[in-house]
């Protein structure tokens, strides 16, 4: 009776709450009107973020090593444009005026700006290619950096061979500023992007530029100072809309008919990324979500034939959406494409709210009661039901607050606003509405609308009391099937095969593959916390036997890699006139520090971007072929296992020794290894949530468990085919099974709020599953084909992440359709729930 007696005064609420809202309207308008005005405006706060570090909390391991590597070496933001010459050779006299005509546009744009003026372009620090890149010669026993090519450009064939000959037989050009056939080139352009840290002031004042147009404090120049501390500091991530600014700039550089009349440009690189984010997938999104809200409107028209019934919940959709926007803007959180996830969440909600309240309203109007009666039995039976499948969503997306990547804590903490927003203006502002103005379709329209709608859902309704069993033993099956798919599925994600074949930034990574091998660097952090270190012949022997053995044991994937030993070993060459026999380490202490005081003599800025000004720290760049991250994540636990091998005789002379691999690399990888995790950990959670609300409601295990089954199908039916059809699971996709968990159950509870009413009258089961679907079954089935219609317009997309999303998460709402109008009932019968068998309730206590 407890129970109840609970949800008895729920109910009554809920009866009360439309002549309470009638009686002040005035007030309540005013209040709702004056709160929304009020949030609104932090829709101009609101911020995009698409970093790799976004997803890791500031104190996370992974984030602290980026973080130090940054602060050492600078960020690893930079753009790298693979071209291919028109004619062919990337050293000919077309060729490289074109290269260097880009370069010196980049490097000296400010000539044409005026002083003191800011461009996105400031936040360049410099522009290698192969005409200028750093070349060592010896000069009376004194080193010499000059321009591999300069602006003595070569005359004739037999100087671009030479050139040519050069290039290729030199450590560090190959593969990254000239093909192997010479028929492509590349340029890189390093940029300040999150390479400057917070708590260096002037740099916002000035904009990283000195009056002469020199970077004053390059990344290069954050020495050694800035990590003898163990507080790291903390590098602000750039707006999207910077880079997106950055790479406008860039591509007016790049498109001249100069340029692009000589050279086909690829450009590539986190800066272009995100502004192929912003520049087209957004405006994608955007495109997609009117597609839904106009597929949405078609079938609420095509539902109620009426005006009302279309506008108010498109305009308690809308509200809620911007209501969410507004708030994350006031509280200073950046979310990432998953803010297209949960506007489409916030639409999934308002719709299957809006919807079983003019469902419920227009059944009870067709039953003879009139408005106001009709609203008071509407929110009676709907208004509860509203509101409990309210709770269950809110809580379960509040549950993945307690998974560790960050994104998905934002995601479910919007999430759960956009879910309370929803709540509130349907329950409060719909009542509302309505009494402004009401949907009362034509009784002939509605007749002719309802046979053909209601006649199947009639030959289902019977198929759950009439063949239970069969229904359970055809679900099981399928089950039992799909578990097989289920136990196939894997974590893993592709650089560039989550965009659309022929998209501009697969293409620049395709290309980069076919050319250069790939583009995908891991950068090893060595740190000794002894000055000097990196002066020991021992230590760079191991930093050399590290390199021999990632290019000759692991040469199927590393394309190249570079270090402190590699300048080591050219200018050692370069002091014993140029004989190859000399690309060695100097195995006597004085002739190597002799060697690295010449080098850094001569190239100061190559130097300290190798290793720091106190020789303490180095790092690796090691460049992969482009892989999935399932066999990076096996190949730097490969690489990891061997450096701990390697470097273990050096921890007995440097104790402090740490090796550390990091970089975007690293941390996307750490990422897919987290999400391995995170989706068992955001399911659970939101499972857990969603059951502890269920059992609560119902306040009987045997309900809890039998709600769950008709729910869990959905999740089972699209990680099995994920499973056989080879889909793995990304940070998109990750997402799959708690919203959809999150949104089915919604129907359950629908449908089990109107069973329950209706068996507690007369206790006749078969009686109130027919009722129910008919009272409801119309409302779960337009809400989950609206639902289903707006996830598969992600399909669209360029990203193939999101694609699969949407396909996957469309599937889930018509398996769960399906476990609600047939699995459900079936269970109902089968064992013979009544909430209360045999108590028949007094008038007083029935439901209306």
């Amino acid at each position: 009776m407890a129970a109840n007696t609970h949800m008895q005064r729920l109910a009554d609420f809920f009866e009360q709450l439309p002549d309470w809202l009638r009686a002040h309207r005035l007030r309540v308008w005013f209040i709702m009107l004056l709160g929304i005005a009020l949030l609104l405006p932090g829709i101009s706060r609101f911020e995009l973020d698409f970093s790799d570090e976004q997803f890791f909390q500031q104190h996370d391991p992974v984030r602290r090593a980026y973080d130090a590597f940054r602060a050492q070496f600078g960020g690893d933001e930079s753009i790298y444009i693979v071209y291919r010459p028109k004619d062919g050779d990337v050293f000919s006299d077309q060729s490289l005026r074109a290269v260097r005509g880009i370069q010196e546009d980049i490097l000296n744009y400010r000539l044409e700006l005026e002083p003191g003026t800011w461009s996105p372009l400031d936040h360049i620090v410099d522009v290698t290619t192969i005409v200028n890149v750093s070349y060592l010669e010896a000069s009376e026993d004194a080193l010499i950096s000059r321009p591999f090519i300069g602006d003595a450009l070569p005359q004739n064939d037999v100087e671009r061979e030479r050139l040519r000959l050069a290039a290729l037989d030199h450590y560090y050009y190959p593969r990254t500023f000239v093909s192997p056939d010479g028929s492509w080139g590349g340029i890189i352009i390093r940029t300040d992007f999150k390479a400057v840290p917070a708590r260096v002031d002037d740099f916002e004042a000035t904009g990283g530029f000195s009056d002469a147009g020199a970077f004053d404090v390059t990344s290069m120049e954050l020495d050694s100072a800035t990590t003898r501390h163990e507080e790291v500091p903390w590098f602000p991530t750039p707006q999207v809309e910077e880079y997106t600014e950055f790479v406008h700039a860039l591509y007016e550089i790049l498109d001249k008919p100069e340029y692009a009349g000589a050279l086909e440009l690829y450009p590539l690189g986190n800066p272009i990324g995100n502004s192929y984010f912003m520049d087209e997938l957004m405006p994608q999104m955007f495109s997609m979500m009117l597609l839904s809200l106009a597929l949405i409107v078609l079938i609420q028209w095509v539902l109620f034939r009426s005006l009302a019934a279309v506008l108010w919940p498109q305009a308690i959709i809308i509200i809620s959406a911007l209501l969410v926007v507004a708030t994350l803007g006031w509280i200073g959180v950046r979310m990432n494409m998953m803010i297209n996830v949960v506007m489409l969440l916030v639409v999934a909600v308002g719709v299957a709210d809006s919807i079983h309240i003019l469902s419920g309203y227009l059944f009870f109007r067709n039953q003879g009661e009139d408005h106001r009666q009709a609203l008071r039995s509407t929110m009676r039976k709907s208004g509860l039901a509203v509101l409990l499948t309210s709770l269950t969503t809110g809580l379960g997306m509040l549950a993945l607050l307690l998974v560790p990547l960050v994104p998905i804590q934002l995601f479910g903490l919007a999430s759960a606003l956009g879910v309370f927003f929803a709540l509130l203006l349907s329950i409060v502002l719909l009542p509302l509405m309505l009494d402004i103005w009401a949907p009362v379709p034509k009784k002939e329209q509605r007749q002719g609308r309802l046979h053909l709608i209601q006649a199947m859902l009639r030959r289902i309704e019977r198929w759950g009391y009439r063949r239970p069993g069969l229904n359970i033993t055809v679900f099981a099956v399928l089950i039992l099937v799909l578990l097989g798919g289920v136990t196939q599925v894997r974590v893993d994600s592709n650089f560039i095969k989550i965009f659309k074949e022929g998209t501009p930034i697969r293409v620049a990574q395709e290309k980069a593959e076919e050319a250069m091998g790939g583009s995908m660097a891991l950068e090893i952090m060595v740190s000794t916390r002894t000055d000097g270190a990196m002066r020991d012949p021992r230590m760079l022997n191991a930093l050399d036997e590290l390199q021999q053995w990632l290019e000759t044991e692991l040469g199927d994937v590393v394309i190249r890699t570079r270090s402190l030993v590699d300048v080591v070993k050219d200018a050692n060459r370069s002091l014993n006139g140029g004989r190859a026999e000399f690309f060695t380490i100097p195995q006597d202490a004085t002739v190597l520090r002799q060697t690295l005081f010449l080098f850094s003599n001569a190239n100061p800025q190559d130097r300290r971007r190798v290793v720091s000004d106190d020789y303490r720290e180095a790092h690796v760049t090691v460049v992969f072929h482009n892989q999935g991250t399932r066999k990076y994540m096996k190949l730097l636990q490969t690489i990891q296992q061997h450096m701990d091998r390697q470097f273990a005789p050096l921890r007995e002379i440097y104790p402090d020794l740490r090796i550390t691999p990091t970089g975007g690399l690293s941390m996307i990888v750490t990422v897919i290894d987290y999400i391995s995790w995170s989706q068992i950990q955001g399911f659970a959670m939101a499972l857990a949530a969603i059951s502890l609300v269920l059992l609560l409601t119902f306040r009987s295990l045997r309900v809890g468990v039998i709600a769950l089954f008709p729910n869990l199908f959905p999740i089972i039916v699209v990680f099995g085919l994920m499973g056989y059809l080879g889909i793995a699971i990304d940070v998109d996709t990750l997402l799959v099974a708690p919203v959809m968990i999150g949104i089915v159950v919604d129907d359950t509870i629908h449908f089990l709020t109107h069973y329950r009413a209706l068996v507690q009258q007369h206790g006749d089961i078969d009686r109130a599953i027919r009722d129910s679907f008919r009272e409801v079954g119309q409302a779960i089935t337009f809400t989950s084909l609206i639902l289903a219609g707006s996830f598969i317009t992600f399909i669209f997309l360029d990203h193939q992440g999101l694609k699969n999303f949407g396909g996957l998460a469309s599937l889930a709402m018509l398996a769960a359709l399906a476990g609600d109008l047939l699995l459900l009932p079936a269970l109902l019968k089968i064992t013979g729930t009544r909430f209360q068998p045999k108590v028949r309730l007094q008038p007083a206590e029935q439901t209306t």
